[in-house]
């Protein structure tokens, strides 16, 4: 793991990362990986059964915060090995969840941030809602984008589910049927749950049930919305993730038959972590400021902590854009990204596992501005955008180190 400039890590996709922990998981069920799996010394052991409990937003240091704040927690994680992995570039959902469900660099899946410019569609697109922003959730979906074959890589679900493992997800019904789990899930059946007592009820009962080979992904999304809302300091955030990972232990590892246990290892993880943000450290654009009427051909888009700019021409943006912001956020070019293989490493001929990742490059912008510390930088594309008390989408050490627990009865 390796810092790149001032507080900004590289994610490390040779063996400690969220790409690397989805070929672990195909390589457990003697399915060929798709990339390096996890590094020797993170590899749980074979088992029948896998369950990976992905924590939206639970990063590695938001967990060292709670469990030193909770007696209790700090008992339970005891009981789990821990390891520290990386999240993708940028740590944003839509991206790391993809590599997560993907096994695939960011370049090869092509989900390359929060929002991106569909030029299809020609709009911007919010990649969770799968809509132009604003607009309600999976427009696109009917006007022609077809979730099953977005992505241009096989998910691991399919993979196992050729090889004749059983899959399942387990997420919330708010998820379940829209577009981004239909892409995401394919090859999985779904289980959908209302709150936190059915999710650990469906998934004890798919464990107990299953009588083959099972692989079960079961999702929480509702830390990353406490952690935008209250905070990472919040009662709301730290309070929830040590419920969930105590009702993990206690509701559902606890209460299976050795025998059971045995054959199945639990691994808890987050798609990236969550840094707590200041109004004091926000930097705002809209379409009268001198920077965006001068220099870019389009809104800037991504996210406020990793920026994605398409600039004209024209020169003197570096200078200028270093003068205004070069405390606050690294400039990069697309190119330089590349240099550094931030979305993934590419070949000299532009390829990835077969896959010409041009197209999925130039949904970036040709800067990327990445923010230091507590910065953002927010242009405002409806009235409805809110503050945010915890951001993410940086490379902060807050953001892109998020924990692996893994439980194995030994």
């Amino acid at each position: 793991m390796k810092r790149f400039v001032k507080d900004l890590w590289l994610p490390d996709y040779d063996g400690k990362s969220l790409v690397n922990l989805a070929n672990s998981v195909l390589m457990n069920f003697n399915v060929v990986p798709v990339h390096e799996p996890l590094g020797i010394n993170s590899l749980p052991h074979v088992r029948k059964n896998m369950v990976l409990f992905v924590v939206d937003a639970l990063g590695y240091g938001n967990l060292a915060h709670i469990e030193k704040n909770s007696e209790e927690l700090k008992n339970v994680l005891k009981n789990f090995r821990r390891e520290k992995l990386t999240s993708t570039f940028p740590t944003t959902t839509a991206t790391a969840l993809t590599s997560l469900v993907t096994g695939t660099y960011p370049v090869e899946h092509g989900m390359l941030g929060y929002i991106m410019y569909l030029d299809r569609f020609n709009t911007f697109a919010n990649m969770i809602n799968l809509s132009p922003i604003g607009f309600p959730r999976d427009i696109l979906v009917s006007h022609g984008l077809n979730p099953s074959k977005f992505l241009p890589v096989k998910t691991i679900f399919q993979r196992l589910s050729d090889a004749n493992v059983e899959t399942w997800t387990v997420t919330s019904n708010a998820f379940k049927n829209s577009g981004l789990s239909k892409m995401h899930h394919q090859g999985s059946s779904i289980r959908g749950y209302s709150d936190i007592v059915e999710m650990f009820s469906q998934l004890k009962n798919l464990i107990r049930k299953s009588r083959r080979e099972l692989f079960v992904f079961c999702y929480w999304g509702l830390s990353d919305m406490y952690g935008h809302l209250y905070g990472t300091s919040s009662e709301e955030y730290c309070f929830g993730i040590e419920l969930l990972i105590k009702m993990l232990y206690e509701r559902v590892i606890c209460r299976l038959d050795k025998s059971i246990l045995d054959d199945t290892v639990f691994m808890v993880t987050g798609d990236h972590g969550q840094i707590n943000t200041s109004w004091k450290n926000e930097c705002t654009l809209n379409t009268s400021d001198e920077m965006v009427r001068e220099y870019f051909s389009m809104p800037p888009f991504g996210d406020s902590r990793t920026v994605y700019m398409n600039v004209c021409g024209k020169s003197g943006f570096e200078n200028y854009f270093s003068d205004r912001y070069g405390e606050k956020f690294h400039l990069l070019t697309r190119d330089e990204c590349v240099e550094k293989a931030l979305f993934g490493p590419i070949s000299e001929s532009n390829c990835v596992n077969g896959i010409i990742v041009g197209n999925n490059l130039r949904r970036t912008g040709n800067y990327v501005a990445i923010a230091h510390s507590r910065y953002s930088l927010n242009y405002k594309y409806t009235t409805e955008d809110r503050r945010q008390h915890g951001k993410h989408g940086s490379l902060t050490e807050s953001e892109i180190f998020v924990p692996l627990l893994v439980f194995e009865n030994r």
